[in-house]
């Protein structure tokens, strides 16, 4: 857990106009208004979220960042699950984890796609092996007969 300065309480602080005074200059300022994590358009409810404690209370609007509220509560789940790296290191895995976890996304869609295009990889065949293109309209117009009676049902 990130430690905060001893003279300021972390709670009164988010609800002082201090706080409403800097959130309105981070959003008004040039810096990023996307969430940092997943790049989500800002929207009501969006969070921004301290990189570190230090400065607490008279922190640099470079020590903030927007997130979504499922990317903040993602972060600071983080944070509970990597005691010894500091906040901002915890936001940056965060971000990055997030970034692997649609890439593999995006990759397994990719080859689920393949798979429902060609129908001898669905069956576990080599295509080359079945390649003629009145067997391939075929097996491609049975397995569409199958689909249709899937979503049917």
């Amino acid at each position: 857990m990130a430690i905060l300065p001893a003279k300021v309480n972390y709670y009164e602080y988010i609800m002082s106009d201090a706080w409403r005074r800097k959130r309105k200059a981070y959003w008004a300022s040039n810096l990023r208004k996307d969430c940092f994590v997943c790049g989500c358009k800002r929207q009501a409810g969006f969070h921004l979220h301290h990189l570190t404690y230090e400065r607490l209370g008279n922190e640099r609007l470079e020590d903030l960042v927007p997130v979504c509220e499922p990317c903040h509560v993602m972060i600071h789940n983080n944070e509970k699950k990597h005691p010894n790296m500091s906040l901002r290191e915890v936001t940056h895995f965060t971000q990055k984890n997030y970034l692997k976890e649609k890439e593999l996304e995006a990759k397994q869609a990719a080859i689920t796609q393949h798979i429902i295009d060609n129908p001898y990889v669905a069956r576990g065949l080599d295509p080359k092996l079945f390649g003629t293109p009145r067997k391939k309209r075929k097996i491609q117009r049975r397995h569409a007969e199958s689909q249709s009676r899937k979503t049917k049902t």
